[in-house]
């Protein structure tokens, strides 16, 4: 009796996996280029199934070596960007991508060590965009910023994710929408300034 709730366990588990697409198509090759050069000109790893780039490991801010950026590809496009901007070890900057255009809709930095994000910028639908900023570092956003721009507008502007600091610096004011701060930094947002005209 219980070699067959055995069977009927494992092949329930098979059927699962088997719905949820836990298959393998069959063999993948594998390969590691350890001399890679990315299109910036950057020294690093890159590892390929298939002959199609799934990651890249590069020395992005010197020839020391050290491993500061990680790139992630799926079905060859990228899907996220991850920074060590002062060799800790840590992330300090992720950036994510749409794959069907390639374009930035989410930026996050992390400065704590509590590795919660202080500053946010996010695609949120449409044409629509949010900045959050925890300019003190308390954990409570104390800048929140919304604008429009089609969903490519992080990469139109060229934001720069390793400085990039408040997005107004980058953005014309037409697209400019709302601006709520709380300048006490007691979690409640005092000023609202809205760019109806903008």
């Amino acid at each position: 009796m219980n070699r067959l709730r055995w069977i009927g366990l494992a092949a329930a588990g098979l059927f699962i996996c088997g719905c949820l697409g836990f298959h393998d198509y069959g063999p993948h090759v594998i390969n590691l280029d350890e001399n890679y050069l990315s299109p910036e000109g950057w020294q690093g790893r890159q590892i390929l199934r298939d002959g199609v780039p799934t990651q890249e490991e590069l020395d992005s801010r010197g020839s020391d070596g050290r491993i500061d950026l990680w790139r992630y590809y799926q079905d060859g496009k990228k899907t996220r960007e991850m920074y060590d901007l002062n060799d800790d070890d840590l992330i300090d900057v992720a950036c994510y991508f749409d794959t069907s255009n390639g374009s930035m809709i989410l930026f996050e930095r992390y400065l704590d060590s509590d590795r919660k994000p202080d500053l946010t910028i996010k695609h949120l639908f449409m044409n629509r965009w949010r900045q959050e900023w925890d300019r003190n570092g308390d954990g409570k956003v104390d800048f929140d910023f919304s604008f429009r721009g089609p969903s490519t507008v992080l990469t139109d502007f060229d934001v720069d994710p390793t400085t990039l600091m408040d997005i107004r610096d980058l953005l014309p004011k037409g697209l400019w929408r709302l601006l709520k701060l709380d300048e006490d930094h007691d979690g409640v947002f005092e000023t609202e300034l809205p760019y109806p005209n903008a």
